[in-house]
């Protein structure tokens, strides 16, 4: 017998802001609360762009986040905790694995590389999968595209896929960030969010 997701719960290193997705004004409020600084409104003013741009564009989202470790400087990452729908067909983690290789589509981005690997956490057997890509605006005309090099934007996504146990439902940890420079601390980084992961059922 299996029963739909109720919440999901991580820790939130050093750095990261994680809220409620939905909640972002109280999670900005809270944050200028404690610190009254410059640094910090425009770190609540990123969480609530953010938290608005998940509500419209990302449903399913049950926590967002975004990681600032240098309060000087914008967000180097942002993190958003999905579920799938209840009605969704469940994978299994071999299904998982193939669907994770293969070439996503994603708006205005171009797809450079794409790697998957499986993996067990605590909070179920995980699929752990990483996208490269470029970001450009979109251009008119061929020539305009070519010139538009400059405005091109470099990214990342790193998706840990989790299959907790007594669900039907999948739990997708997205993290994305356009710092490559940043990719081996931001890959210790998921690996402290999954490793903290729990997944809470809804009781009969």
């Amino acid at each position: 017998m299996t029963a739909p997701i109720a919440t999901v719960r991580c820790a939130a290193p050093r750095g990261w802001v994680v809220w409620p997705a939905g909640d972002g004004a109280v999670a900005a409020d809270r944050l200028t609360t404690a610190n009254d600084s410059p640094a910090t409104h425009a770190l609540a003013s990123a969480v609530r762009t953010f938290d608005d741009e998940t509500q419209t564009s990302h449903p399913g989202t049950l926590l967002a986040g975004l990681w600032q470790p240098d309060e000087n400087k914008t967000p180097f990452a942002s993190m958003r905790i999905l579920v799938s729908s209840p009605a969704s067909p469940r994978m299994t983690p071999d299904e998982l694995l193939a669907f994770a290789w293969e070439t996503p589509v994603l708006d205005d981005v171009e797809i450079l590389d794409v790697a998957a690997d499986p993996g067990q956490l605590a909070a179920g057997p995980t699929v752990a999968q990483i996208v490269r890509g470029v970001r450009r605006p979109a251009r008119r005309g061929a020539l305009a595209r070519l010139l538009g090099g400059q405005t091109r934007q470099v990214i990342t996504h790193v998706t840990w896929y989790v299959l907790p146990p007594g669900t039907e439902q999948t739990v997708a940890c997205r993290f994305e960030t356009s710092n490559p420079y940043l990719l081996e601390e931001l890959g210790l980084q998921t690996n402290a969010i999954t490793d903290s992961l729990v997944v809470d059922l809804e009781r009969a």
